[in-house]
């Protein structure tokens, strides 16, 4: 997960991504491979999620 530094507005909240069969990549962790087109073309999918990393983290404006 990436989680916001200490200069950020949002805090105790980080992003979780995940590769086209929704695993959970750690950071630097390569993802599955994928195949190319003649042309050189590739469709990379990934998923994200907004994860609250304490309970009831606050809500902040701007």
């Amino acid at each position: 997960m990436l989680a916001l530094n200490d200069a950020s507005t949002a805090s105790h909240v980080a992003v979780e991504i995940r590769d086209a069969d929704k695993t959970r990549l750690a950071l630097q962790q390569a993802s599955q491979p994928v195949s190319v087109d003649a042309q050189g073309n590739a469709t990379l999918s990934f998923y994200a999620n907004y994860i609250a990393t304490a309970d009831n983290p606050p809500a902040r404006t701007g």
